[in-house]
């Protein structure tokens, strides 16, 4: 899903040149794709940055902070949401599996009923 994301990040000096805004896309893309927070859900992909909201130079470090909207895809995964996955990994603790967007879900076995896992065929 495409979302509309507020991020910060931290720029060192030595980067406000003429590509600037190539640094703080780079910057912005090395620090969220693949971190997953409770707001926003599983960062994807930064498709571009839509504005930069603010900006302040931190007066410890000479650094400036950007903050961003960013154009981002997403996935958010919410309680009853449905989602196609593979099995990645089978234990007697419970499953592990992915989606195609590289999300990986645990699923404990307290979950699967009267199902109990048989350890020589590794499965439940």
């Amino acid at each position: 899903m495409l979302k509309e994301i507020e991020k910060s990040i931290c720029i060192e000096p030595e980067f406000l040149n003429g590509d600037i805004k190539k640094h703080i896309f780079n910057k912005a893309v090395s620090t969220w794709v693949g971190k997953c927070t409770k707001e926003d859900g599983y960062i994807l992909k930064i498709h571009s940055i839509k504005k930069i909201i603010n900006n302040h130079i931190t007066p410890s470090t000479t650094s400036i902070i950007f903050e961003l909207l960013l154009k981002a895809e997403v996935m958010k995964p919410e309680v009853g949401m449905k989602v196609e996955a593979k099995v990645d990994l089978v234990d007697p603790q419970g499953i592990i599996v992915y989606t195609d967007e590289k999300l990986k879900i645990f699923v404990p076995s307290i979950n699967f009923g009267d199902y109990e896992f048989d350890d020589a065929k590794n499965a439940f």
